[in-house]
């Protein structure tokens, strides 16, 4: 009687197999979830790096009457600098002020040459 307890206690291959199913659908439902809000995440840095940008070369034409000639560290308050998330770049042209938020295409990001996706934001 002792050692039929003793075996009882234990988990069965059955048991173990189930929370193993059970927790593979659980994470078949939630990774793209949450994949899905880190882009949205990466989307809204973006369009924050590009307004803050947008806002600097503004800034700086009223006090100069000119438009910066580069987009570097001295533009913005504290020197702080640009950080565009993966896959996202600002493209800038000193002779009219313009600055083009681009999202590259996912297979362009790892060194090939950019895709325009979006632009001209």
């Amino acid at each position: 009687m002792a050692s039929r307890r003793a075996i009882r206690r234990a988990f069965t291959l059955i048991d173990i197999l189930i929370t193993v199913v059970i927790l593979g659908i659980l994470a078949a439902v939630t990774i793209p979830v949450v994949s899905g809000q880190i882009a949205r995440a990466e989307d809204a840095a973006a369009q924050a790096t590009y307004n803050h940008a947008r806002k600097a070369v503004n800034i700086y034409y009223e006090e100069h009457k000119s438009f910066p000639p580069t987009l570097n560290d001295d533009l913005f308050i504290g020197g702080k600098k640009l950080h565009m998330p993966r896959g996202w770049q600002l493209h800038y042209w000193p002779a009219n002020g313009r600055i083009e938020l681009i999202q590259l295409a996912t297979e362009d990001i790892d060194g090939a040459p950019p895709v325009i996706v979006q632009a001209g934001i």
